[in-house]
């Protein structure tokens, strides 16, 4: 370790980079040049400290818990996330008191950087004889490993040069973003009822809330492409060890291989730090040991600080542990699982505190509502959460597994052509014949017990990802399995490099067009302004352009079945529920209630993309949403709403019709 001034290196670092965004803020929408290469490194720069801070804060923890000496791979993939829970968790404190500002996150940041500095500054030699020891390293791994190694390299390549573009992905626009920099704008951490995701478990979040305070968005994007690369390499650090080389190769390999893996890699989105927390709690879990089994609840009680659906996790994480401790008596399992699950909930706390304090419900607005939360409008959320799938009578869970595949879009998202599971998950039945153990046994218990507990909640594939490492290990075992057995040997082989390897081209091919068909590299190299870009990539944007350039300050769009209010500032209302307007209607069947209701709400404009009601109609199990946008069409805005800004995507209406019970609406009838 260095001598004790290298403990001051970090905070420097962290300070010089406070003066550097002080002296030049970022740059503006419309500004190009070479200002955006400034921005871009003052990104990674940012990153490489919050990075190096976390490790040497989540090292710090682990030397707490037990023997933790040894600088390899092992023990970074537990202290980094667990030191990115300490940053947020800081954030977080800050943030309730009402102390959130440029210069306290820059002094916690610090402050941070120099508790874990001494650590850090350890790691920054392992990390220099690693580097040394590289091409050695390289000349050792087989033909086969060396084209993993160099697959991986470039989608990782790739991915930064992605996450370096301005933010466009929808969930980080709708409320990844907007809820921090509007925490951000207020200086504390409250209720944002009309943000509803905003207000749940999202540790996450409170580092994006970090970036923004240094005036990075791009920021989001980095931490969570590195909570990817973590996931991977943890496949393959606990493949290796559980089941050999060939194992954590080939797991790596089909986690990798999965094309939508990448895509949301490179987003806004908290979905990977929460598969992350949420594997790693498992691998300690399987490591064994009363210091394991406390790592592995302090890294699940993070998940549960990241989402609600951790408690899928706690539940089958506690089953394993009591499970695997059976031979010391089942009193003793299962009080050590109840330890598991205290310390759990005691370290994924802290977000249900604050919304019992603020709302009367730890989980709002979720089953007892709360401000701004009557039953039917969380009624009508619930429809739309509970509408991914294909059914819910026994035949369509039987069919689950095929339906995954055969009708994906059912399941997706924003990018239903990509959003599907590996097939090459379907190996994972291979496993049992290979070789089987007590660890990967449980790793299989866990993935079909994930699998039930995504059944029965939302069923949107974004939500399985806790479970790829999973399926990917147990399909890596299963190939290496018949590769090494003796009547399969040749067989195989073939299938192990062939299906591995086809799928990872598959994915870099995908890749590479999906990088070309965005282009980040304009907006990067200053050779285009971010409002370019955004005006390519993201279609209400330019309506929002507009909206923020044209209308007066007073002026507020109410966005229908939108949320991606992040570039629109204060003059936007999103819509991040996707069914205000059904809402609304349910409340105001009437034209001239409505619009008396929109006029309370200081509405003068309405916004809708046609994109977005197309995805939510398709959505729509009750009819409900199908009845207030034909509501809408036919009854509201012939008589109440008058385009004054149109599209290809988006349409802007300003309201004609005024206020109170006086008001003459006259309802034209549609032809």
């Amino acid at each position: 370790m260095l001598t004790p001034p290298g403990r001051y290196l970090l905070p420097g670092l962290a300070l010089a980079l406070a003066s550097w965004r002080w002296l030049l803020p970022e740059r503006g929408l419309e500004q190009e040049g070479a200002r955006a290469l400034l921005d871009a490194a003052f990104a990674l720069a940012l990153l490489g400290v919050a990075l190096l801070t976390a490790l040497g804060v989540g090292t710090w923890c682990l030397r707490r818990l037990g023997r933790w000496r040894r600088h390899d791979a092992e023990t970074a993939l537990f202290a980094l996330p667990l030191g990115l829970g300490v940053l947020g968790y800081g954030v977080l404190a800050l943030g309730i008191p009402g102390l959130l500002n440029f210069w306290t996150l820059a002094l916690w940041l610090a402050g941070a950087a120099w508790w874990g500095g001494a650590e850090a500054a350890g790691w920054l030699q392992a990390l220099w004889g690693g580097l040394c020891r590289l091409p050695g390293a390289w000349r050792g791994i087989p033909g086969a490993g060396r084209w993993l190694a160099a697959a991986a390299l470039v989608l990782a390549a790739l991915t930064v040069l992605h996450a370096l573009a301005p933010p466009w992905d929808v969930d980080g626009l709708m409320y990844h973003l907007e809820g921090p920099r509007r925490f951000l704008a207020a200086g504390k951490i409250g209720l944002l009822p009309d943000l509803w995701q905003a207000n749940g478990a999202n540790l996450p979040d409170m580092l994006y809330l970090l970036g923004l305070g240094f005036g990075s968005d791009t920021f989001a994007r980095l931490l969570h492409a590195s909570c990817a690369a973590l996931l991977a390499a943890s496949v393959y650090v606990f493949g290796r060890r559980w089941g050999g080389a060939a194992v954590g190769a080939a797991g790596t390999a089909i986690l990798l291989g999965t094309p939508i893996f990448i895509v949301w890699a490179n987003w806004a989105y908290t979905d990977m730090a929460w598969a992350l927390y949420v594997f790693l709690s498992l691998c300690a879990l399987l490591r064994g040991g009363k210091r394991r089994l406390a790592l592995a609840a302090l890294l699940q009680g993070l998940a549960l600080g990241s989402k609600y659906l951790s408690l899928g996790s706690l539940a089958l994480l506690a089953l394993l542990a009591a499970w695997r401790l059976r031979r010391l008596g089942w009193r003793r399992a299962l009080g050590a699982a109840g330890g598991f699950v205290l310390l759990s909930a005691l370290a994924g706390l802290p977000f249900s505190l604050k919304n019992l304090a603020l709302s009367g419900n730890p989980v709002y607005p979720f089953y007892w509502g709360g401000p701004g939360w009557d039953g039917e409008r969380l009624a009508v959320l619930m429809d739309f959460l509970r509408s991914f799938g294909v059914g819910r009578s026994l035949a369509d869970y039987l069919a689950l597994p095929l339906n995954l595949f055969a009708r994906q879009r059912a399941f997706a998202g924003f990018m239903p052509e990509v959003e599907i599971p590996s097939p090459l998950f379907v190996l994972a039945l291979l496993y049992p014949l290979g070789r089987r153990t007590s660890v990967l046994n449980a790793v299989a218990l866990f993935g079909a017990g994930w699998f039930a507990w995504w059944a029965l909640g939302s069923q949107q594939t974004r939500f399985l990802l806790p479970a790829f490492p999973a399926y990917s290990l147990l399909a890596g075992a299963g190939l290496a399995g018949l590769a090494h057995s003796q009547r399969w040997r040749r067989l195989g082989r073939v299938a192990l490099y062939g299906l591995c390897g086809g799928m990872l081209a598959v994915t870099l091919f995908y890749a590479g067009v999906h990088f070309l068909s965005t282009g980040p590299l304009p907006p990067l190299l200053g050779l285009e302004s971010k409002d370019a870009f955004l005006r390519r990539v993201v279609y209400p944007y330019p309506a929002a352009a507009w909206a923020r350039r044209e209308l007066p300050a007073q002026a507020r769009v109410m966005q229908l079945w939108d949320g991606q209010g992040y570039y629109c500032g204060e003059r936007c209302l999103p819509d991040p529920e996707q069914s205000r307007w059904t809402y609304l209607y349910g409340q105001y069947p009437q034209v001239p209630d409505l619009v008396q209701a929109l006029h309370q709400q200081r509405v003068s404009h309405l916004m809708v993309s046609q994109g977005d009601v197309e995805f939510i109609l398709a959505h729509d199990p009750s009819g409900r949403q199908r009845q207030a946008y034909d509501f809408f069409v036919h009854q509201f805005q012939p008589a109440c709403a008058r385009p004054v800004y149109q599209d290809a995507h988006t349409t802007i209406y300003r309201l004609i019709c005024p206020a109170g019970p006086a008001a003459q609406v006259v309802v034209q009838s549609p032809r």
